[in-house]
């Protein structure tokens, strides 16, 4: 035997031990998911959601994962791609159907299934009465902006036909810039002609582009089958970046004059005259929802989040807070969906209920972060109160949901 047939007899098993060690690993990490020490032990985060040409980015159906950002929690999506249990696409018998959209908050990735308040919400509307069902749709989705959950509502009209439409929207993301930036997710743009259209520059993304071909199928493969691949795929994804510092939960409330300022920009957007760009974006947005509305005969309940719960000790920022609301309602007046102050609502019905606890954050970081469970819990009385007051009436459910007294 030559020196070089030899060589290759020795690396051989150097070969076989890293394959079979590669496949201990392997087994172990599945095994660790699938047994309940994945509350404890170190587990490989996945990726719920891929690239879409709808809407950026979705969540991508039939798909069970451990979410381990702020708190573990087991999470699944159904089969239309949803943060939701399976639904039918034909509704059922005397049940009044409701699309939520919303961004993480509504996606909810922190809390197991049946802890959303979506689904919170669906429990506490059908209670014992089996005279009118309710189903709440969850189509929530990280990051989506007010573009993002019009299409997430459109397709949710086409897919599903819901009786009524709840849209979470953070008043933040209103922003003339955030709405006409089309290279993440669609985006309003401006044509040759002066006029606004639906951009999807970001459909020229890579990623964009490759998600349904060879090399999209064998990445997404090995992202759902091989814990190691995902585990080095996030050690490049992430390698030499600053990780922002976590916020301390005792870090004091912002000054009354930072929230006035703030407040204070927000409210010269909203009236601003019909000729201004950033209102023309706006107006866009809201003549396009008021017709999905018209066009289904359906109601819809737009909850500005965003603005923060008011504050006692800043009289001046909530006058601010209280024209910019006006000037809110003012530009959707007339049309068939209403308006909720779902911070201020929110801190009511936490008041009623006698939840001291902050609504968001998990551990060390509480009060910071996504909704934990008595957020969810407060969130879902929220909701609830919504729905229960959607055209057309349900008396049935009205008495047993808490209403915030909006108005």
């Amino acid at each position: 035997m030559d020196r070089r047939a030899r060589k290759r007899l020795r690396v051989l098993p150097a070969i076989a031990g890293f394959a079979l060690s590669f496949l201990a690993l392997e087994c172990l990490l599945h095994a660790i998911e699938m047994s309940p020490a994945w509350r404890v032990l170190p587990i490989v985060e996945r990726e719920p959601g891929w690239p879409d040409p709808h809407t950026g980015y979705a969540l991508r159906p039939s798909q069970t994962i451990i979410n381990v950002r702020e708190q573990r929690a087991k999470v699944t999506t159904n089969s239309a791609g949803m943060r939701d249990r399976e639904r039918t696409r034909e509704k059922p018998a005397a049940t009044f159907r409701v699309a939520v959209t919303g961004d993480s908050f509504t996606e909810a990735l922190q809390v197991g299934d049946d802890a959303t308040f979506t689904r919170r919400a669906e429990r506490l509307l059908n209670g014992d009465d089996t005279s009118q069902r309710f189903e709440v749709l969850n189509f929530g989705m990280s990051g989506a902006g007010p573009v993002q959950q019009l299409e997430r509502a459109r397709i949710a009209d086409m897919t599903f036909a819901p009786d009524a439409l709840v849209m979470f929207v953070n008043v933040n993301q209103l922003q003339p810039r955030a709405m006409s930036d089309d290279t993440l997710a669609p985006a309003y743009v401006r044509t040759t002609d002066g006029a606004f259209t639906l951009g999807y520059r970001f459909r020229e993304r890579r990623s964009q582009r490759l998600r349904d071909g060879l090399a999209g199928r064998i990445f997404f493969a090995l992202m759902d089958h091989s814990r190691i691949a995902r585990a080095a795929y996030l050690y490049l994804l992430h390698r030499g970046a600053a990780m922002a510092p976590a916020v301390s939960a005792d870090a004091p409330p912002p000054t009354c004059a930072h929230v006035r300022a703030r407040l204070h920009r927000l409210e010269r957007l909203w009236q601003a005259a019909a000729n201004d760009r950033a209102n023309e974006v706006l107006a866009v947005w809201l003549r396009a929802v008021e017709e999905l509305a018209t066009t289904r005969g359906m109601p819809v309940a737009l909850v500005m989040m965003g603005l923060g719960a008011p504050r006692a000790d800043c009289p001046a920022a909530a006058t601010t807070r209280g024209a910019l609301l006006e000037h809110i309602r003012g530009q959707v007046s007339g049309s068939r969906f209403g308006v909720h102050d779902g911070d201020a609502d929110a801190a009511r019905i936490a008041a009623n209920g006698a939840i001291s606890q902050p609504l968001q954050g998990f551990g060390r970081d509480l009060g910071h972060g996504h909704l934990n469970d008595a957020g969810h819990r407060v969130y879902a009385q929220l909701l609830g109160a919504i729905i229960a007051e959607l055209p057309p009436h349900a008396p049935t459910a009205a008495h047993q949901i808490a209403d915030p007294a909006r108005r």
